[in-house]
């Protein structure tokens, strides 16, 4: 399997180590923390890097003592039945490997079935039960490693409550009260040869990952984890040098896994890329945005020919532009929601104003958008989420580098609009003239058809009138013609009665 030498939005693996560049002296820092310490509370923004730091840092140098369990929640969803004490005892089982084939101990002499299925002191305890420490040689002790910790609180509060009481029992007491409720007063257990070692400690660590912007709902644990804020790490983001690292070491790292051969960077390749980047303000670079360039840069090295040294070197020339990468992540992130249309118009138009970008309560979001939408433009690392000063979350753009793509998007967009807006206008305008030319037709149509019919129908009574008044005039004629016959009858009458006198 060929590997990405930047992985792009997605954190370093464990298997990514050997390209996992910048944060050396965070990994030396928070490993001495840990080792010291029962439980260290790991923080940051959103998108620095702190999965990445663990996976590909941290825990490598954990797992000579330790068995490292890693454990995310992931967001609640309601299909699914997995409680978070049950994601930890599965990934426990994943850990370890052999759980099946352990040996009944003590506890599955006293405690029922469902209790030891559920109860994660009866998981790590019969662990420890079967793989006592052999004279000198001490066992390894276990550390709970929760990635993204704030999604505990997304799932409802009994299950939140269910495993702040099973993680106290786990960590912070020898026996629970309800396993010694159990074997109480029960005949032999004392005598149970692994009666003592009940008492033996765990000896667990754990270390929680939270956004910066969460803290605050870790409030709702510290009824029984008390000092979970006490000892802490925040992770800032990439300085110049670390983020120089982080471009060029990848570039240059031998071997077969990779997709792409090795390659270099020339120096103001790098300095180009790190001033498009950096936070003029601060003076740093978010680990996000740095992977985000240094993949599309790395497509580009494959399809790039060697030089006459042999060598692939990366130019002033090579860079693509900062604005179509960003562009392209920009409608990638938002095609990802259920409502890319909202989407677009909900970041191009409310978080940013005056050509900059600007942070909106999460009460004012939600008129535009869902909180589904947010969640997911927050984890594709678009849109940073932050504590805001009336005990809410704000949201605005992760970085300045977006402004100029997503400004020039809705440029494009507003002209596409007037333009569809235009045609529209003018198609409705022919379509009026074309109705008005119709009505016009239709109405000289019916003149016409009314003109000709009047006509006809004149023409008609003309002749009819004219038929009629020759016919009266012929019956005028004969009536004329039978009046003189009637009289010439009645003269001849007359003449002949004279003549027989």
């Amino acid at each position: 399997m060929t590997n990405r030498r930047y992985p792009g939005v997605s954190p370093f693996t464990r298997d990514q180590g050997n390209i996992f560049f910048g944060r050396d002296n965070d990994i030396d820092k928070l490993h001495k923390l840990i080792s010291l310490r029962k439980q260290v509370l790991l923080y940051s923004k959103s998108g620095i890097g702190k999965s990445s730091l663990l996976n590909a840092g941290v825990i490598a140098k954990l797992t000579d003592k330790f068995i490292a369990i890693q454990i995310r929640f992931f967001s609640f969803d309601e299909n699914n039945f997995q409680t978070p004490v049950r994601s930890i005892i599965l990934s426990f089982r994943e850990a370890i490997g052999d759980f099946e084939d352990l040996e009944d101990t003590i506890i599955d002499k006293y405690a029922p079935p469902e209790y030891i299925d559920n109860s994660l002191w009866c998981q790590f305890k019969k662990y420890q039960l079967n793989h006592p420490p052999k004279g000198k040689e001490k066992g390894k002790d276990f550390i709970l490693i929760f990635d993204q910790f704030e999604e505990l609180f997304s799932y409802p509060q009994e299950q939140v409550t269910e495993f702040k009481d099973q993680l106290y029992a786990l960590t912070r007491v020898d026996v629970p009260d309800s396993f010694m409720e159990m074997i109480q007063g029960k005949k032999g257990v004392e005598e149970n040869p692994q009666y003592d070692a009940l008492f033996d400690s765990l000896n667990i660590k754990s270390v929680y990952a939270v956004r910066s912007d969460r803290l605050n709902f870790l409030n709702h644990l510290t009824d029984r984890i008390t000092d979970i804020q006490k000892v802490y790490y925040e992770l800032n983001p990439l300085d110049e040098k670390q983020a120089g690292m982080a471009i060029i070491n990848p570039a240059g790292q031998e071997g077969e896994q990779f997709e792409t051969p090795p390659f270099e960077y020339e120096k103001e390749a790098v300095d180009r890329i790190l001033n498009a980047l950096t936070d003029e303000e601060k003076k740093t670079i978010e680990t996000t945005q740095l992977q985000i360039v240094c993949q599309t840069i790395e497509d580009i090295a494959a399809s790039k020919k060697p030089d006459s040294s042999g060598k692939i070197v990366i130019t002033v020339a090579d860079l693509p532009d900062f604005k179509d990468i960003f562009l392209r992540f920009y409608e990638d992130s938002v095609k990802k929601t259920d409502q890319p249309d909202e989407a677009r118009i909900f970041i191009e138009n409310h978080l940013i104003r005056n050509n900059q970008r600007i942070s909106l309560d999460e009460n004012i979001c939600l008129d535009f958008v869902s909180q589904e939408t947010l969640s997911i433009l927050v984890n594709t690392h678009l849109l940073r989420a932050e504590q805001n000063n009336v005990g809410g979350k704000s949201y605005e753009l992760s970085h300045d580098t977006l402004l100029e793509p997503i400004i020039e998007v809705k440029k494009e967009r507003i002209a596409r609009e007037e333009r569809e807006a235009e045609k529209k206008r003018r198609e409705e305008e022919l379509k009026h003239i074309k109705e008005q030319q119709a009505k016009k037709l239709r109405r000289n149509r019916n003149i016409f058809i009314t003109v000709t019919a009047i006509g006809i129908g004149l023409t008609i009574g003309c002749y009819i009138w004219k038929d009629s008044q020759v016919k009266a005039k012929k019956l005028e004629i004969q009536e004329i013609q039978l009046e003189n016959q009637a009289l010439e009858k009645k003269r001849a009458e007359q003449a002949a009665f004279i003549a027989r006198q």
